[in-house]
């Protein structure tokens, strides 16, 4: 499992995740559970526990392409040839 903890202290956001040993998971489509608490002095902040890496990293999946690592290779080949001259 893991943990995702978003908290805002005087109006800026700060994101902390790290493993959750302990805690429930949530059930829904992104499988995490989170709880919000109000604290004095202008403090938010939510915990969730998530079962899946997905319910707690909302970043999109970068792939690349076959296109791309073939560049890459060319590149890589071009820049060896003339630096061996």
């Amino acid at each position: 499992m893991c943990r995702k903890i978003r908290q805002k202290v005087h109006g800026e956001w700060r994101y902390f995740r790290s493993c959750a040993y302990m805690g429930e998971p949530g059930i829904e489509g992104d499988e995490r559970f989170c709880l919000m608490r109000t604290g004095s002095y202008n403090i938010f902040m939510e915990f969730c526990t998530c079962n899946s890496k997905d319910g707690c990293n909302s970043a999109g999946i970068h792939r690349l392409g076959l296109m791309g690592v073939l560049t890459g290779t060319l590149l890589s080949v071009i820049v060896a040839h003339l630096l061996r001259q």
